[in-house]
């Protein structure tokens, strides 16, 4: 049972992780119209 919620754990952080460093990409303005954002 441990192991699957250390798999919904690591999932979350990934996909809060990924949300955070796209918008940190998006905010700099010379990447404004790339496909990420």
């Amino acid at each position: 049972m441990m192991e699957y919620y250390g798999a919904l754990t690591v999932a979350a952080l990934w996909g809060i992780t990924n949300t955070l460093i796209r918008r940190a990409i998006c905010i700099q303005p010379y990447v404004e119209h790339s496909s990420m954002c």
